[in-house]
């Protein structure tokens, strides 16, 4: 019988023992992400059951070592859980440095209603957030169009016109350029919808500018991530 896992404790380990299924949950890379993200700062895994480890936290450092040629790293293994809690540490894991998007946000609710079978109230009740935010967050994961997401992955879209889009049919949403931040918000006033308290209209550290085209890397003009909580 194999000795426990130690947990919460810094260990070495092979990189062919690491596997990151969670990655498609963690489609954001932000401008900071490159610039800001300690390249020392230990990967954070959890253990499965057939002795491989999860990775948490640290996709973008794996994939990095893995181009260097490393055959081992330094690992945090967190207490063993069920997948559910694997989605919530994502999340805190992440939330110190502001690296999250709204994308990867709102990839963890729909993974967690959809894979999980969690109702839109125990999303919020384990993620320790406001309905209103998962249902905003379960829109955008549904809703906003393929170059949306692209944008807001790059920390180029703001959360709020995110979800603002998300409101508009899809074909609207691909003809993008022909509308203004404001026309967007107007639409979504019409609906009678209303921006939650912890997502503020204005983010502001966003500038808001109107698009000359949809695939420009300054869509909406922005510079940083997401300031939503």
């Amino acid at each position: 019988m194999s000795a426990p896992i130690p947990t919460e404790a810094l260990r070495v380990v092979a990189i062919e023992q690491l596997r990151t299924s969670y990655a498609r949950l963690r489609p954001g890379c932000p401008r900071r992400c490159l610039t800001r993200e300690p390249a020392a700062l230990p990967i954070r895994v959890v253990p499965s059951a057939d002795g491989s480890f999860e990775v948490l936290d640290g996709f973008k450092r794996l994939r990095a070592y893995k181009e260097q040629g490393a055959a081992e790293l330094a690992v945090v293994i967190e207490p063993p859980s069920q997948p559910a809690e694997h989605k919530r540490l994502l999340l805190a894991a992440n939330a110190p440095p502001r690296t999250l998007t709204a994308l990867d946000e709102a990839r963890v609710v729909c993974s967690l209603i959809d894979d999980d079978r969690q109702s839109v109230a125990a999303v919020a009740r384990h993620l320790g957030k406001r309905r209103q935010w998962v249902e905003r967050r379960l829109a955008i994961g549904r809703h906003l169009c393929a170059r949306g997401q692209q944008q807001l992955a790059a920390g180029r879209l703001a959360p709020t016109l995110a979800q603002g889009l998300c409101d508009l049919p899809a074909g609207e949403q691909e003809a993008l350029p022909a509308r203004t931040p404001a026309a967007v918000g107007q639409h979504r006033s019409g609906s009678g919808q209303e921006q939650g308290e912890d997502e503020p209209a204005t983010p502001p550290d966003v500038q808001q500018v109107c698009p000359a085209n949809f695939g420009n890397s300054d869509i909406y003009g922005i510079t940083v991530g997401d300031p939503t909580p």
